[in-house]
């Protein structure tokens, strides 16, 4: 009994010095006597705060802070020109432009509300260049826009989003019917509803695909008629605008 019990604290001992001898670095840092405990979810790529969704899907804006958007944007705008002479003259047939193709584009700065769905951007964009020739005539329709815009992120990647702001419209007349050539600038409200997905790249490039239904209000401009002394009044009315744009979203 008493060479069992010997050979039971001989072998302990043994035991106990040859685990007190394994270096240190063996052990990972959160190990503890007994097992490991539960490990934290680890998203590759992602900070440690990110939230996750109830499928487990990790919500795009997963920074928090400011960003920069460049878009290359397709519209089609639709509107209707209406011309007036006066009282005295009839009157004149009207234009109507349907989805009418323009390329323009814009740049945004963007800033994520801490760790909410909810991010902010002031915007500023070129939405295109219009022209249309008759046969003594031509007019020409140019629109900038400067917007506040804010967008709700879903864990998807979908987001909705909502803006207002101001249209510059630059319109020109000019023709052989004319006396010169007209040209005017107008700044309008503008506002617009958007509905996107962005897919993240990589922990700082965001690919961000987005459609937006704008509304901007109308102008008018005059042109006085050659070797006449009527007026041509041209009124622009509301320009609805819908356009598809691609952009890429650099996360600071």
């Amino acid at each position: 009994m008493k060479s069992l019990f010997s050979s039971c604290l001989l072998m302990g001992l043994f035991v106990g010095n040859a685990v007190a001898a394994v270096p240190s670095y063996v052990y990972p840092d959160n190990y503890v006597y007994g097992g490991y405990p539960t490990p934290s979810p680890v998203v590759y790529g992602m900070p440690a705060a990110a939230t996750v969704g109830s499928n487990n899907s990790v919500r795009p804006h997963t920074h928090d802070g400011m960003y920069l958007v460049a878009r290359a944007e397709l519209s089609f705008l639709n509107w209707e020109n209406k011309y007036d002479l006066g009282p005295d003259v009839p009157q004149l047939v009207s234009d109507k432009y349907s989805f009418k193709p323009v390329f323009g584009g814009d740049v945004a700065l963007g800033v994520h509300f801490g760790a909410s769905a909810w991010r902010g951007e002031i915007e500023a964009g070129y939405v295109g260049f219009f022209k249309d020739n008759d046969y003594k005539s031509e007019f020409s329709l140019s629109i900038f826009d400067v917007m506040a815009n804010a967008y709700y992120d879903f864990a998807s990647g979908v987001y909705l989003g909502v803006g207002a702001g101001a249209g510059i419209i630059t319109t020109k007349i000019s023709g052989t019917d004319f006396a010169e050539t007209y040209s005017k600038n107008t700044v309008v409200p503008m506002g617009g509803l958007m509905l996107g997905w962005t897919h993240r790249m990589d922990e700082k490039m965001v690919l961000d695909l987005r459609y937006r239904l704008a509304g901007i209000m109308g102008t008018k401009q005059n042109a006085d008629l050659k070797d006449s002394a009527y007026t041509l009044e041209n009124k622009i009315d509301f320009i609805l605008d819908n356009s598809l744009s691609v952009g890429l979203r650099y996360e600071f």
